[in-house]
């Protein structure tokens, strides 16, 4: 489907439509963005996962507070957060263990709700990943982060039928390593 996140999700809401994994990657307002994913919530199905892309974007550099205030309103989601690579990443889960999903984790995670790095204090605490990458292309996730590795087992666990994203830039970030873990 094409068109406005914000009306096609809410039209997916009312026909009942339910989905394993959805990226949030469209309106990169802060109102926007909350609204995505509260709407995406919505849509989730009760073991699934929610991504949120370009939380440590130069352009988008609020939207790691957005993700804090929507995680904070949802306590029973567990929050993981990729604030170093790319353009950062945050995985929303719901019911699903984070030991399952990254057994890596599950000897510092242990019965924790939510792992999330700390909100920052001000703004030139903030990482910016252009600042980091120097001659990298942040458009692209490299398929060897522990992001691409989360994904690729979330979908060896989950086997995720449905999907849906809410937006996409030029289809080499998150896009790409979604699509290379179906083809896999």
């Amino acid at each position: 489907l094409q068109g406005d996140s914000h009306k096609v999700m809410k039209d997916l809401i009312q026909q009942s439509c339910a989905f394993n994994l959805i990226n949030v990657d469209g309106d990169h307002t802060d109102a926007g963005a909350m609204e995505d994913l509260e709407d995406a919530l919505k849509l989730l199905t009760p073991r699934g996962a929610i991504l949120f892309d370009d939380i440590i974007h130069p352009s988008h550099r609020s939207l790691l507070n957005v993700i804090h205030a929507f995680a904070a309103r949802h306590p029973e989601l567990t929050l993981l957060l990729n604030t170093r690579d790319d353009n950062g990443v945050a995985i929303l889960l719901r019911g699903i263990p984070v030991g399952e999903l990254l057994p890596e984790l599950q000897s510092v995670v242990k019965d924790a709700p939510s792992v999330a790095a700390p909100v920052p204090k001000s703004p030139k605490g903030l990482k910016v990943a252009e600042d980091y990458a120097h001659e990298k292309d942040l458009t692209k996730i490299d398929g060897d982060s522990e992001f691409a590795r989360a994904i690729r087992n979330l979908f060896k666990i989950y086997q995720p039928r449905r999907i849906i994203e809410t937006g996409t830039y030029l289809g080499t970030g998150t896009t790409r390593v979604i699509a290379e873990t179906l083809r896999e």
